[in-house]
């Protein structure tokens, strides 16, 4: 065999490794991309602007199912409709139901749970600097296992603007209109 003859068979094992290697990773790509995602943050709402909701979010291509949470709170109880935007007027709610205490049977891909958590002031007031940490296990159509981590949090909505959306902008300014056309009758 001379060294040209060498040199092809190395070429043609190296390029074996990489089309093997190239194959695994569009096959992991692949069973990645139809794999479910759950998410679980904090935002504030599309139609009621001052309200922070929950968001419970499968963001992947694929179902989830199983879907449980372990909440951590810090030592403090985990607030519920917590309203009040300088504050809590009434001793804060406990949450003990709903999703985050239940589990979701199952969450298609893109699709979502959502909850009412509170306003700033009462979400502030009952947690102080405090983040809620939480862990989500879920399983996928094939029985795989996943594990995410969230973290609920009110400190990055101070001094923010809960600006409204504008198709409430529109509602309002056709209330508007159609209370002075009932003001003129």
């Amino acid at each position: 065999m001379t060294w040209l003859g060498i040199g092809q068979l190395v070429t043609a094992i190296g390029l074996v490794l990489l089309t093997g290697l190239y194959w695994w990773e569009t096959r992991r790509l692949r069973k990645e991309s139809r794999s479910p995602k759950i998410v679980v943050y904090t935002e504030h709402t599309r139609d009621k602007p001052t309200i922070i909701q929950i968001v419970i979010r499968n963001v992947g291509a694929g179902m989830a199912r199983e879907i449980k949470f372990a909440v951590d709170t810090g030592g403090v109880a985990m607030p519920s409709r917590a309203f009040g935007i300088e504050g809590l007027s009434d001793p804060p709610r406990v949450m003990s139901k709903g999703p985050l205490f239940t589990g979701i049977p199952a969450l298609g891909p893109h699709t979502e749970r959502r909850l009412d958590w509170g306003q700033f002031g009462g979400l502030k007031q009952s947690l102080g600097d405090r983040k809620v940490y939480v862990t989500t296990t879920f399983v996928d159509d094939d029985g795989k296992q996943y594990t995410t981590y969230g973290i609920l949090e009110v400190d990055s909505f101070e001094e923010t603007v809960a600006d409204d959306h504008p198709l409430n902008k529109i509602a309002r300014k056709v209330d508007e209109i159609a209370q002075t056309l009932r003001s003129r009758k």
